[in-house]
């Protein structure tokens, strides 16, 4: 028997932890659906797009993970998914190609665009069909795309690579959108109602007309670490949505952003924009509808902290109403397109300038290596509720003797048995009690499962308890399916946290010096008390209870780039010398308590939109001593006025830049 020598094998391990750093594995029990067993061919000769079709037949498939293996899937047509808890996942961003065939009939006229895959239900006639009274949709939780490539072929010039949406969570990571020269139209668009939130990171978008193009007021899209190069008219075009953007690098011979929607908003930090003619962003007033004057056009909102042009003749061009400001090309440590407010009057407005870091990464583990729950002896929910829905006609009593499976001890065993990734295959998993994340675990990865909380109600107890046996844990792509548990973390070591794409209802922290990543995550009840901590795509949704606080921040620092919210609860509540900046808010409802709420605390705001409005939008107590920010609120169809007179414009609410002293 021939072995191979000791180089060898650490050459092979070190190769394996290298195709876990490129390659997403495949699992047996994955619970995701493998395309390549409904006569997916991926040869890159073969027409796949009807049998890409006949994967979506089954129920099971139509809100569920579908996964690429490597290869080139061939298109003639657009392949349409299911707009809920749909997720395309690729083997490897490199070498899983969706391709349209070159010159495909229907995909050349820009005045006719059609989308290579759409994440939007389209009719015969090739057009988005409406949802129930033309209203958008709102529901399309959950979706994502993940390590693959859409390149729009060759004489496409109508092709859309990606039509995306998602709502409350979801995301693109990991992927090239790719067009040959001349060829695709947009390469992502975010143009149907409602985009968002959800994050898109990680994304390269090459040539097209529009790199990005995004519309709609609602509700808000986060980007990071995105690159675009080689667009033929301009690199983003926000037509009215609300962008929050860090570390875009743009290197185009147009301008790298048009920002021209009524109410539209853009926030853009920590970026580079590299290219050549009379600005990088054009950011122009439009006159928003009918009710407006011929005269009134109102600036879209822009705020730009850390951003370096070069190339261009001007940095930023901003016009409205007959008045411009433009901004020279260099580097730009803080601007905004409107007046800056603070609480006590007029003044120059300077942010706290918090860091954006990105979330610490974990060793890749070979796949061999993780932990599956199931080879513990885990059982899904859902079969425990197929067989209690068949017993139904023998009556209660044989319903109730069929037991609900309960993971939790196998969950647990899965984290203590020594390996240091554990996951959890697609599905409903039921928990009862706490299950505590310690060891040598460091990556827990839910593959888009999701979990019932049983049992939780008025206990106080976390679903997981995260102690300090590793100096990071990764919890990722894991979903509550609306059980009793209001806190799903209880962090009691001064160790790093990181929450990656999911649903994921609250957080607290036993001792001070923690720090918590949030990137993509949906979910209430924030305690935060003297962490660190950093959010990318937060969107915290608190729906009663006597708290009434989506966040709750004691000492320590915040910084999250997109930040929404829902149900006129207070957004933040800061005290004992706590920093906090949200570059880019949207929150939805209306309320008389205020937004924001500080103590002894110092905040910055940029970009904050509401739906209707908060009055007060911010409050700051001192000594007793209350000072309200107060903004007026327009009626989302008139414009015209409706509280009391203030600031600014648009829908609901809009504060450009604010900074308490």
């Amino acid at each position: 028997m021939n072995l191979p020598s000791p180089g060898r094998v650490l050459a092979l391990c070190l190769a394996l932890t290298a195709c876990w750093a490129e390659d997403m594995p495949w699992f047996a029990d994955s619970g995701w659906v493998d395309v390549r067993a409904s006569g997916v061919t991926a040869d890159g000769t073969a027409d796949d797009t009807a049998a890409l079709r006949r994967v979506l037949e089954p129920p099971a498939a139509q809100s569920g993970t579908l996964y690429l293996r490597d290869g080139t899937y061939v298109l003639s047509d657009t392949w349409q998914v299911p707009s809920k808890r749909l997720v395309l996942q690729g083997q490897s961003r490199a070498k899983t190609v969706i391709r349209l065939r070159d010159h495909t009939p229907g995909f050349g006229d820009p005045a006719k665009p059609r989308p290579v895959v759409s994440f939007i239900t389209y009719t015969a006639n090739g057009l988005p069909q409406d949802f129930p009274k033309n209203r958008g949709m709102g529901q399309a939780f959950c979706n994502g795309m993940y390590d693959l490539t859409i390149d729009v072929g060759e004489g496409n010039p109508g092709a859309i690579a990606c039509y995306f949406i998602t709502n409350n969570q979801g995301a693109i990571d990991r992927v090239t959108l790719r067009a040959p020269a001349g060829s695709g139209l947009r390469g992502l668009a975010l143009d149907y109602a409602w985009p968002g939130p959800g994050l898109i990171s990680d994304l390269l978008v090459e040539g097209f007309a529009v790199g990005i193009h995004a519309d709609q007021n609602q509700y808000g899209m986060v980007f990071d670490r995105i690159t675009l190069r080689g667009q033929r008219e301009a690199g983003i075009v926000n037509a009215g949505n609300l962008l929050r953007i860090a570390q875009l690098t743009s290197d185009n011979s147009v301008p790298a952003i048009l920002n021209t929607g009524f109410s539209g908003s853009l926030v853009l930090v920590d970026s580079t924009l590299t290219g050549s003619g009379p600005a990088a962003i054009i950011n122009h007033g439009v006159t928003p509808n009918k009710y407006a004057h011929a005269s009134d056009t109102w600036l879209p909102g822009a705020y730009l902290r850390n951003v370096t042009v070069s190339g261009y003749q001007a940095a930023v061009d901003s016009r409205w109403s007959g008045a411009q400001e433009v901004v020279p090309s260099g580097k730009i440590a803080e601007w905004c397109a409107h007046p800056s407010q603070r609480l006590s009057g007029p003044g120059t407005v300077t942010s706290l300038g918090l860091p954006l870091p990105a979330a610490p990464q974990v060793p890749a583990d070979p796949p061999a290596a993780w932990a599956a729950i199931t080879a513990f002896g885990a059982v899904t929910l859902d079969a425990s509720l197929v067989a209690r829905a068949a017993a139904k006609s023998a009556g209660a009593a044989a319903v109730a003797a069929i037991p609900l499976a309960d993971a939790t001890a196998a969950i647990q065993a899965a984290i203590d048995s020594g390996a240091t990734t554990v996951r959890l295959p697609r599905g409903l998993w039921r928990v009862t009690d706490t299950i505590i994340i310690r060891g040598k675990v460091r990556r827990i990865f839910g593959a888009d499962a999701m979990i019932r909380c049983d049992g939780f109600k008025g206990t106080g107890k976390p679903l997981f308890r995260v102690t300090g046996d590793q100096p990071v844990v990764v919890i990722e792509r894991l979903h509550d399916n609306y059980g009793d548990c209001t806190t799903w973390f209880e962090h009691t070591a001064a160790t790093t946290l990181v929450l990656r794409h999911g649903i994921m209802n609250g957080y607290r922290n036993t001792v001070p010096g923690a720090r918590l990543f949030v990137d993509d995550i949906c979910g209430g009840n924030w305690q935060l008390d003297h962490v660190t901590a950093v959010g990318r795509q937060w969107n915290s949704e608190v729906k009663g209870g006597t708290d009434r606080v989506n966040i709750r921040q004691r000492g320590g620092s915040l910084v999250i780039l997109g930040y929404k919210t829902e149900y006129g609860f207070t957004v933040l509540d800061q005290d004992a010398g706590a920093q906090a900046e949200i570059l880019g808010g949207y929150h939805y409802h209306s309320s008389q308590l205020p937004a924001y709420l500080v103590g002894d605390a110092h905040l910055t705001l940029a970009g904050i939109v509401t739906q209707e409005g908060y009055l007060p939008l911010v409050r700051q107590v001192s000594d007793g001593v209350a000072t309200d920010l107060n903004l007026p609120v327009y009626h989302p169809v008139t414009n015209k006025v409706i509280a009391i007179p203030g600031l600014v414009r648009v829908y609901g609410q809009h504060l450009p830049w604010f900074s308490t002293p």
